[in-house]
């Protein structure tokens, strides 16, 4: 993957935390090993983001995922309870400048 940099606002950073927060509610992990490992995913790469440290390429990749889930999400591309839901509209406009950047790094010849 080539070297990623964008700068981070306070408000991007709820924005991912929140969608990192609620990856697991998507229910597309096959099995509790997936599970685990989104878990992990998501607490270090919440927490360096918080810190504005950097993040490692799984991290980013994952931040990728969390962002275009929750991109797909508010426009019922995906389905995600309301509880979840009704948490992540308020970073709406946040996840739409935040999708353009971070959707290419999903792409498989990025990884």
């Amino acid at each position: 993957m080539k070297n990623f940099h964008f700068n981070l606002s306070d408000d991007d950073v709820k924005a991912i935390c929140y969608a990192l927060e609620i990856i697991p509610a998507y229910d597309f992990f096959e099995n509790d090993t997936e599970a685990d490992i989104s878990f992990s995913l998501a607490s270090s790469a919440g927490q360096k983001l918080i810190l504005h440290k950097q993040l490692t390429n799984r991290e980013t990749v994952f931040v990728a995922l969390a962002i275009d889930c929750a991109f797909k999400a508010l426009r019922n591309e995906m389905s995600l309870d309301d509880k979840e839901l009704t948490g992540l509209r308020p970073y709406f406009f946040t996840i739409n400048k935040l999708h353009p950047a971070f959707a290419p790094l999903l792409n498989e010849d990025s990884v």
